[in-house]
């Protein structure tokens, strides 16, 4: 069976709270980590998913979820990372460990480029007006 786990960092209330509903059914039969920022505020009847206010032991979850997946018969799993390259690197290294215990991860570091600005010239003539009202409906 496949089994999703997720360990989720974030700083946004609001966030959590939209995409909440979207991840729930995935999430059926396992114990999501999720973690928010301190000092937001829980809102009345808690965060959503279980989440809990603090930073999050990457280490540690990778640690258990191995051992979790290992005791149900898998050797490997794949694992996702988007995120800053603090984190990036603490989820590789940890993968790292845990190929120790015959467990493998398969490791995916989701990463964005940004284009510096662009060398040309920028534009002197102001937009046509209607134009960008037409594109903006």
């Amino acid at each position: 069976a496949n089994r999703v786990r997720l360990l989720w960092s974030l700083r946004s209330p609001t966030l959590l709270q939209r995409c909440a509903p979207m991840l729930a059914h995935h999430l059926e039969g396992s114990s999501p980590s999720v973690f928010i920022k301190k000092g937001l505020g829980q809102p009345p009847g808690g965060f959503p998913l279980g989440a809990q206010e603090g930073r999050v032991d990457v280490a540690g979850f990778l640690e258990k979820a191995a051992a979790d997946l290992a005791a149900d018969g898998a050797t490997n799993a794949l694992l996702f990372v988007c995120g800053d390259p603090n984190l990036a690197s603490a989820a590789k290294n940890a993968a790292k460990k845990t190929r120790q215990s015959g467990f493998a991860f398969n490791v995916h570091v989701e990463e964005f480029h940004f284009l510096p600005p662009s060398p040309l010239p920028q534009r002197k003539t102001p937009v046509n007006p209607v134009h960008a009202q037409q594109v903006g409906k």
